[in-house]
């Protein structure tokens, strides 16, 4: 008989995103050529974890919404297990590598976004209709920003596969379009911080974690103010001052979206047990 999955593999699946980071940090691995074993392995794993969950979420109808939503929310992570490990930053990529970068990250930006629609309604469905509707309207134009930068970005990698120069007029445009992921990354931070509150409200989620990823919310936010809206250029040719590091590192496109990975666990992990007014905290 089927059972509902321990503690032992939730917890595998919450650190599954911040190995993925590191693997995708690892530029190493992808010179020495190990980037594509590796990779496959670390998707087979995470996809392994999640289907643990899955295969018992789906049996209800209010399971099949908290597990699409907790799916939704990993995928960014899954396609960056399986094509990106070892590509660290555009700087150390080639444009046909980098133009793979950004048509993934405008994958992960459609999936987020919808899987806050599907928050939305689950959210909604328990109870609280305020601040809901204010996460919800937020992350729609989070998604919005991010996907517009995203497809600039990889159209601009586009023509760079063909012609790798970036004239005066594509600096000018690039200086443009970083307006939209600044305000994306930042919208992206309250919308996870007010859906966090809005689980809380709804019992989906503890009142402890809640406010942790207030905090943290609140945090990646400001530090990504207080850089500013252009991000800085090659950091190989420079060295940030300390001040300018919590902004590079809350700034880069994919962090904004680790804490709602880390939601869509803990949706998962509710799609497979039995609801009650008790919130799950997280691990």
């Amino acid at each position: 008989m089927n059972t509902t999955p321990g503690k032992a593999t939730f917890v595998a699946l919450a650190a599954a995103p911040f190995v993925i980071a590191a693997l995708v940090a690892a530029n190493p691995i992808r010179t020495a050529g190990y980037h594509i074993p590796v990779g496959i392995l670390a998707f087979i794993v995470l996809a392994v974890l999640v289907f643990q969950f899955l295969r018992i979420g789906v049996r209800s109808n209010d399971g099949r919404e908290l597990a699409a939503a907790g799916v939704l929310f990993i995928l960014p992570f899954a396609l960056f297990a399986l094509l990106w490990v070892g590509i660290a930053t555009p700087y150390h990529t080639t444009p046909a590598e980098n133009l793979m970068r950004y048509e993934v990250l405008a994958i992960g930006a459609i999936a987020v976004t919808c899987a806050f629609v599907f928050l939305f309604r689950i959210v909604a469905d328990h109870g609280d209709r305020f601040l809901n509707t204010l996460f919800f309207g937020t992350s729609m134009l989070a998604g919005v920003a991010y996907l517009i930068w995203h497809c600039f970005q990889a159209g601009m990698w586009l023509v760079r596969t063909k012609n790798d120069i970036i004239t005066p007029h594509m600096a000018d445009m690039i200086s443009i379009f970083d307006v939209f992921v600044f305000f994306g990354t930042i919208l992206t931070y309250i919308a996870t911080a007010l859906a966090a509150l809005s689980m809380a409200r709804a019992n989906l989620l503890s009142t402890r974690a809640s406010k942790i990823y207030l905090a943290l919310s609140i945090f990646g936010a400001l530090a990504v103010i207080l850089r500013g809206v252009t991000y800085p250029g090659d950091p190989r040719t420079y060295t940030p001052a300390l001040y300018e590091v919590p902004g590079l590192i809350a700034g880069i496109p994919a962090m904004p979206w680790l804490m709602p990975c880390l939601l869509g666990i803990v949706l998962l992990k509710r799609s497979a047990s039995p609801m009650s007014d008790e919130a799950e905290p997280l691990p």
